[in-house]
């Protein structure tokens, strides 16, 4: 559980540098760091 939520801290971090903005261009983000 730890570790996923760190996934996903990363790509909260990266998110303005990917402009994401909706919940479904997070889950996009998250599959691509997957």
């Amino acid at each position: 559980a730890i570790y996923h939520q760190k996934k996903i801290s990363m790509v909260k971090v990266a998110s303005t540098g990917f402009g994401i903005d909706t919940e479904e261009d997070l889950k996009r983000a998250i599959e691509i760091f997957l």
